[in-house]
């Protein structure tokens, strides 16, 4: 991938596997650059909405990053049960019956391991966002409400 955004003069490209290459940035598929980077372009949205003053663009803003906030969740999912199930068939170890799929969040045994999952830097940079994005809407329309009562 690399060679070929070098060869065509390309600054943006992606993989199949997800990968995200911003040749301005980094020269890695590094998820955290990219989620905040996707992260970054979703809250533009947010920003615009507050600059204009419409609540219609805020609760805009909400919806796509709740939505890319499910997807990404519905994404590790994927990946965790390809990663779990889709074993090598000459494995050096196997359990019947068992398969090693890691936890969306939180913990979960697995044989003798403890396996964590938590968000990382991109996870709360969302949640955060959305949760500014949702305080910012609720008070809007509190305020909407009290402005339309008198």
């Amino acid at each position: 991938m690399l060679e070929q955004l070098q060869t065509r003069g390309w600054l943006v490209g992606g993989e199949s596997s997800g990968h995200l290459l911003c040749l301005d940035r980094h020269t890695t598929g590094d998820g955290i650059i990219s989620s905040l980077q996707v992260l970054m372009a979703l809250s533009v949205l947010g920003v615009g909405a507050a600059i204009w003053g419409k609540r219609k663009l805020l609760f805009a803003g909400l919806i796509t990053l709740t939505l890319f906030g499910l997807w990404a969740l519905y994404d590790m999912y994927q990946w965790g049960y390809a990663y779990g199930h889709d074993l090598d068939p000459r494995a050096a170890i196997k359990v019947e019956g068992m398969v090693y799929q890691p936890p969306l969040l939180g913990h979960k045994q697995l044989l003798n391991f403890d396996a964590w999952s938590t968000p990382d830097i991109g996870g709360w940079v969302l949640f955060a966002v959305m949760g500014l994005l949702a305080g910012v809407y609720f008070l809007e329309l509190r305020k909407a409400r009290r402005t339309a009562a008198l």
